[in-house]
């Protein structure tokens, strides 16, 4: 009753890989998220189809990345919720929907290995900190 929960997560070490599982399933929802809030624009997308796509997957990796790296879901989702919101709301200017740009789904892709770089550093920083 407005209580957040306590120690819900602590059966994780207890399950082989369950925290990278978690991570993996957390990524799917995200970037199925991002995906779906981009079904109006990838609909009328036409030639720029990969690079919208290319364009919600950054934004979903590079979030669960940095709420990796750092511990802290809340603060990235919220920035992601509002970043979606005014994207959507009026500032295409940070993506062609009309063309495809080799460059822009260059940038989106380093920013998906940013994402991937940011996660796999976190888990890596985690396991040798239980080390110790």
């Amino acid at each position: 009753m407005g209580r957040p929960p306590h120690d819900w997560i602590a059966w994780l070490p207890t399950m082989p890989y369950a925290s990278q599982r978690q991570k993996f399933a957390e990524l799917i929802v995200g970037a199925g998220t991002a995906v779906i809030l981009m079904l109006p624009f990838l609909v009328h997308g036409g030639a720029a189809v990969s690079q919208l796509l290319l364009f919600a997957l950054a934004n979903a990796f590079l979030a669960q990345g940095l709420a990796s790296l750092l511990n802290n879901g809340r603060l990235f989702t919220m920035l992601l919720a509002v970043f979606w919101f005014i994207y959507m709301n009026g500032v295409p200017g940070m993506i062609s929907f009309n063309r495809f740009s080799l460059a822009e789904s260059v940038v989106y892709s380093l920013i998906i290995v940013t994402g991937l770089g940011l996660t796999a550093v976190a888990g890596y920083r985690r396991r040798h900190s239980m080390a110790d």
